[in-house]
């Protein structure tokens, strides 16, 4: 049941979120403010690279999903993994070897720290560089295992690396101490093992025929237009939102940039609920697309948006009305919930609207036909561009936090209609009305009203708690709420006798 798909990749999400999240502290109080920063700073380059993608990665989940809906051949198959395995192969090396020609110049004119060395930060930037390189590539092939539908696999080897990667670095706590280019020496390590695992698994799960060895220039061109839009949809994603970060980078000290991106972390738990979810619907709504299936289609849809605008809004909402008590109860830090309490309490809500706006893609990306979702993108980013640079620039972090919520909720409230006018005929709205705003409302609602009875004062434990049950009851409100959502929820608790609509 592809409810219980969700459910198991929704759990190996929230492993590998909250072990990373968990320890971020721990990494802040090892390396302190400034080099922390540089690990802010390589998580955003990580997104960053991603421009140079190309759209190959979510093409070739796509074109695995057809091959797993018999509308492509084991050959055709094979070939699509060798030619997009070879260009994106190419494009980073290349973007590995501009990242570590440009690092003095990166460290010396971009970077601002007054405890780090430039000479230090050079070596810490060509280690990055590599870390980043190695994860772009693994997740072209963890990309194609999506598509098979072998989210199991998957999800456990998220888990086993995320171990690795956020765990296993601890070991090397007292070297870190005194050398923080340690860290990223782990995460090159991790990295490489990473890639030549999902590398071996992805030619291990098509059958074996004679391999294709050559770059095929006639299949590029053929899938050139659907990973150009992506390509297109990609940078435009990481531009809205990478931009702040990337703007903020160069403004603030590195130790601010480190309090900064802890709070902007805390925030991006409501986006961390979205990959488990693409894992399994991307491709299942692909099939449903490719088999002419549109009323399985539009129910599988409108149930997700059910349970994601109860969910999104309650964890949303949590942290927005107890961000000083999330921060604390994480860190047990009173000084940086404090500093970072006022970004984390406009970026929730900000990462809230982005995550809702993810499901109208993927109802597009199953019918293969992005333009819409394109020109709405470009007209975003044409007004939030300008208007970081200067908010950024007024406000600071506060300042593009609150930018980037005005501008989500503008583009669901205006743009969305026009894509379900094309693909939901009749409901163009209903869907903001009925499957969006009653869950929402009564999950938003509900927290509220859970948030008001956590002090300002409360213990670290009193805090996590009242931020938890705030979330979650949150969140079972909106769901119940929501007729289909309801549903949704009785037949996993086996409930059936209580099925209504």
């Amino acid at each position: 049941m592809i409810y219980k798909t969700v459910i198991r990749s929704y759990l190996a999400q929230i492993y590998v979120t909250l072990i990373g999240i968990i320890l971020m502290p721990v990494y802040l109080h090892v390396l302190g403010a400034s080099a922390f920063g540089l690990v802010g700073f390589y998580l955003m380059l990580q997104s960053w690279v991603q421009l140079l993608d190309l759209g190959i990665s979510p093409t070739f989940s796509r074109e695995m999903a057809r091959y797993r809906a018999r509308v492509l051949t084991a050959e055709g198959a094979l070939l699509r993994l060798r030619t997009l395995e070879l260009l994106l192969g190419g494009l980073a090396v290349a973007a590995v070897c501009a990242l570590i020609l440009s690092r003095t110049w990166i460290a010396h004119d971009w970077l601002r720290s007054a405890f780090i060395g430039t000479v230090e930060v050079s070596r810490i930037l060509v280690m990055m560089s590599v870390a980043v390189g190695l994860r772009w590539l693994s997740s072209m092939y963890r990309a194609g295992l999506v598509g098979l539908e072998r989210q199991a696999l998957v999800n456990l080897l998220a888990v086993v690396f995320a171990t690795m990667r956020f765990v296993g670095v601890l070991i090397w706590i007292p070297v870190m101490r005194h050398w923080p280019i340690v860290f990223f020496a782990h995460q090159v390590g991790v990295g490489l093992l990473e890639v030549v695992t999902y590398r071996t698994l992805i030619y291990r799960g098509l059958p074996v025929q004679s391999r294709v060895s050559r770059f095929s220039l006639a299949l590029f061109r053929e899938l050139a237009p659907l990973a150009g839009a992506m390509a297109l949809l990609g940078a435009i994603w990481i531009l809205v939102t990478q931009f702040d970060k990337l703007v903020l980078s160069r403004l603030l000290s590195l130790a601010e940039y480190g309090y900064y991106s802890i709070a902007v972390m805390a925030a991006g738990g409501v986006l961390i609920l979205m990959p488990p979810l693409n894992q399994v619907l991307q491709p299942r709504m692909t099939i449903l697309a490719m088999q002419g299936n549109e009323q399985k289609l539009r129910h599988l849809y409108r149930v997700t948006t059910q349970l994601l605008a109860a969910t999104f809004a309650a964890v949303g909402a949590a942290m927005a009305l107890l961000p000083a008590q999330l921060l604390y109860a994480w860190s047990g830090n009173h000084a940086l919930a404090t500093l970072a309490s006022p970004i984390l309490e406009i970026y929730a809500p900000a990462y809230s609207f982005a995550a809702l706006l993810s499901l109208p893609f993927l109802l597009q990306f199953a019918h293969g036909e992005l333009r819409l979702h394109v020109w709405g993108n470009v007209l975003l980013l044409f007004f939030l561009l300008p208007a970081l640079m200067l908010s950024a620039a007024k406000w600071g972090a506060v300042g593009a936090g609150a930018t980037l919520c005005v501008a989500y909720a503008a583009f669901l409230l205006l743009w969305v209609p026009l894509i379900h006018h094309r693909f939901l005929p009749g409901r163009a709205f209903r869907w903001l009305l009925l499957d969006v705003i009653p869950p929402a409302g009564a999950a938003i609602v509900v927290a509220f009203l859970f948030s008001m009875m956590v002090p300002d004062d409360a213990s670290r434990i009193v805090s996590a708690c009242g931020v938890v049950v705030a979330a979650g009851t949150g969140g079972l409100a909106g769901m119940l709420t929501g007729n289909l959502s309801r549903i949704a929820l009785f037949e996993l608790a086996g409930m059936r006798a209580w099925k209504t609509s």
